[in-house]
């Protein structure tokens, strides 16, 4: 089931739980909150390392409370970057301005993702794939160093 389809068996009886890899706040969660009592289970520190001792791009993070109606304590879960992926086709300088968007002129972002930040050696340390020139271009000329080995 999609993520709309599991809330509605959740809210229906149909299930009593379900699974979801999304950033927080999300609407489908923000909107089951609203209409029902939920619970978000907390992942426990041995799990927490072994996931993020599994993958690089797992990391411990928390749902903070009053993310949803009802989580009143913070919740330590783990997080996955995201990676924003272009052809290497795509113009550099195009993908160098994209990049700084993300970055710098996030205020949208940032007011709907608690957790946004411009870290840029966190948001590149540890990236399974490698990096668009244009992305290089962006990251180096801001101090945040990327290798010739990183880049596609």
């Amino acid at each position: 089931m999609n993520y709309q389809k599991s809330a509605e068996a959740l809210k229906n009886g149909s299930i009593d739980a379900f699974f979801v890899v999304l950033g927080a706040p999300c609407d489908v969660i923000t909107q089951l909150s609203e209409e029902m009592d939920i619970r978000i289970l907390p992942l426990d520190d041995r799990t927490i390392s072994y996931m993020t001792n599994l993958y690089d791009g797992y990391y411990e993070t928390v749902i903070k409370a009053g993310t949803y109606k009802g989580i009143d304590e913070d919740v330590k879960t783990v997080g996955v970057k995201a990676v924003l992926v272009a052809s290497q086709k795509m113009d550099s300088d195009t993908v160098a301005d994209i990049t700084k968007m993300l970055f710098e002129e996030n205020d949208q972002i940032k007011k709907r993702i608690s957790f946004a930040n411009n870290d840029t050696k966190f948001a590149t340390d540890n990236i399974p794939c490698a990096f668009h020139k244009g992305a290089v271009e962006y990251y180096n000329s801001i101090g945040t160093a990327i290798t010739e080995e990183d880049q596609i």
